[in-house]
């Protein structure tokens, strides 16, 4: 809950907040929304077994944006992005060894992402582009249930797991203008440079979580009039989280002392959604 917690006290983010032209000053407001689906994969042989895990979640995502250019500097701006997806309950499916060993249900309640900009914009004729410097943080939360092997029902248990990941990096986006109409994309690199994750069912345990992120994105703009401009396009992300190192775990019931390896696997996330955006300048 710690993230989320944090997360919302920040909220007024990274997929996507729809493109503003670069002549626009002023202040501008943005709210978008999508749906799509967020594939999530884990994978490790720490332990001598190859143990991979796959799911495919429908998602739904929300947000809102906020921009800034700057009075003295109209070609710089200050731009913040937030975000809230949510991963609708489906089925994981693990193996180890290719051989299927377990099954349980699988959702993102929610994954939270929150982005701070500084950039330049320019246009030359029909053709803008900007660049900026990001610095942000992503949560995500995890929820599995109702967990079985070959059908039977082997635990009630609830087991949560919890991403707290900061990153720095930077985007580009470039369009061309056809009269009202707006042909953008965009591109963005982030690393995620500290972090954490921890385990319901590892109480104490918290592992280092480092990893990268890219962001692609296409679509096309309309200018409903001077101040407003709707854009529809599609995003495609990508977030690897590097294997952490093997931790041990102590555990004592009576007179018996019991230690146990873990590790957080390496994590792979695409997340692909058709995404609208509705921008409102002043």
């Amino acid at each position: 809950m710690k993230h989320r917690i944090r997360a919302f006290s920040l909220l007024l983010i990274f997929l996507t907040a729809g493109s503003v032209y670069a002549e626009d000053k002023g202040i501008g407001f943005g709210l978008h929304a999508g749906y799509g689906v967020t594939t999530y994969e884990e994978d490790t042989d720490a332990f001598g077994r190859d143990t991979e895990s796959e799911a495919t979640l429908n998602t739904v995502i929300v947000g809102a944006s906020v921009e800034y250019t700057l009075p003295a500097l109209e070609k710089f701006y200050l731009g913040g992005v937030a975000d809230l997806l949510f991963g609708l309950e489906d089925v994981e499916k693990w193996k180890e060894d290719d051989v299927k060993v377990q099954m349980n249900d699988i959702s993102i309640d929610p994954a939270i992402f929150l982005d701070g900009r500084l950039g330049f914009k320019n246009s030359v004729g029909n053709f803008y582009y900007r660049v900026y410097g990001s610095f942000g943080w992503d949560g995500i939360y995890f929820r599995r249930k109702n967990f079985r092997r070959n059908g039977i029902n082997t635990s009630d248990d609830v087991i949560t797991e919890d991403f707290t990941l900061w990153r720095g990096g930077g985007g580009l986006s470039m369009g061309y203008i056809i009269d009202k109409w707006a042909l953008d994309g965009r591109a963005a690199y982030s690393h995620y440079f500290d972090g954490e994750i921890g385990n319901s069912s590892q109480d104490g345990v918290e592992f280092e979580a480092k990893g990268t992120c890219l962001d692609f994105g296409a679509g096309m703009a309309y200018q409903i009039t001077e101040r407003m401009k709707l854009y529809g396009g599609v995003s495609y992300t990508y977030i690897k989280i590097d294997e952490s190192d093997v931790q041990r775990t102590v555990t004592q019931s009576g007179s018996v002392i019991s230690i146990t390896q873990v590790v957080f696997p390496e994590s792979r996330t695409q997340i692909l959604a058709g995404v609208v955006n509705l921008t409102v300048s002043f």
